[in-house]
């Protein structure tokens, strides 16, 4: 899975739950809200092994979907598992 974000008008692709933690920690203090938490929880438990990868990448999807900051993909949305 390719997340495609952008901050400060920078696009980058984020494929890899350290490349989730990277954005996260250079995400703008005073925007940490709710959203930003859950993401950077459930990345810190998919680095501890407590939580599948692709899960937290799911998380860090929503929140960038929730924060306005996720890239358009021309890739087909495939379904979510049950």
């Amino acid at each position: 899975m390719v997340i495609k974000v952008s901050l400060n008008g920078v696009t980058e692709d984020i494929e890899t739950v350290s490349d989730a933690m990277d954005f996260l920690q250079r995400w703008p203090v005073d925007r940490r809200w709710p959203a930003y938490r859950t993401a950077l929880k459930a990345c810190g438990a998919a680095s501890a092994a407590q939580m599948a990868d692709q899960d937290a990448l799911t998380a860090f999807a929503a929140f960038a979907c929730l924060m306005e900051t996720l890239v358009a993909s021309d890739a087909p949305v495939l379904p979510m598992e049950a």
